[in-house]
């Protein structure tokens, strides 16, 4: 009777005479590492494909999306935040106001239509401020949800700023805030701004946007009386 341990050399063709058709064989010892090895590395790549790469991005639905806290205890940023996430993140954050930066898609996805629900049933109050994924809009949209955030700080209330991705309009809106009502440095606003990048130090869209309208984003919030006055000098965000 013929062994059931079948050579692997005689199907890649290989002379089962040869050293190598032994070394290949089922059931030998170096054969087993080999196919261990190969197993190993290949979970190792699907799951780090599965961890951070759509569809599956499990990633997200483990942790809130590029969730961080800006200011101790009450300001926090993120981008969207999954279905199975959001309604326990709102509610271990005590969000109470939420300025949400992403227009709506179509249909609606499943991570809006869940913050929706949650939003109703834990009655939070919700801004929302549609801008271009890049981070560019407008200088009263930016002064608006700057005014937003100051508001519910004077008011005692937990904010998320939030928009797709949690990168750019995230943290263009924090970062003025930031920079025009707390009065950090240029260079910790920098920071802020690029929390979560992949284009540090790069003149981004965001970048250039606010360069550009630093000075009438300040005007705009000494006019409907976020702030008292215009910094002097203008700070300008540093250069990469």
């Amino acid at each position: 009777m013929r062994t059931r341990l079948t050579s692997v050399a005689t199907w890649m063709g290989v002379d089962a005479r040869s050293p190598l058709s032994s070394w290949m064989k089922w059931g030998s010892p170096a054969l087993t590492h080999l196919l261990e090895g190969v197993v190993l590395v290949a979970s190792v790549a699907s799951f780090c494909w599965a961890w951070g790469s759509a569809p599956l991005n499990l990633r997200e639905r483990v942790f809130p999306k590029n969730l961080a806290e800006v200011e101790r205890g009450w300001l926090y940023r993120s981008g969207q935040i999954g279905p199975n996430l959001i309604e326990r993140t709102l509610r271990d954050l005590h969000i109470d106001l939420i300025v949400n930066l992403t227009g709506d898609s179509v249909p609606l996805s499943d991570a809006q239509v869940a913050e929706r629900r949650a939003v109703e049933k834990l009655g939070i109050e919700v801004h929302r401020f549609p801008m271009k994924g890049d981070g560019v809009g407008t200088i009263e949209q930016y002064a608006a949800a700057i005014g937003v955030i100051a508001g519910a700080a004077r008011a005692g209330k937990n904010v998320l700023v939030h928009c797709a991705a949690g990168d750019r309009r995230s943290g263009g809106v924090v970062a003025m805030y930031e920079l025009l009502v707390r009065g950090v440095t240029p260079a910790d606003a920098r920071q802020e701004l690029e929390r979560f990048s992949t284009e540090r130090g790069v003149e981004t869209p965001v970048v250039r946007f606010l360069e550009e309208h630093l000075e009438e984003i300040a005007q705009r919030l000494v006019e409907t009386g976020v702030i008292a006055r215009l910094p002097d000098p203008i700070p300008r965000l540093p250069s990469p």
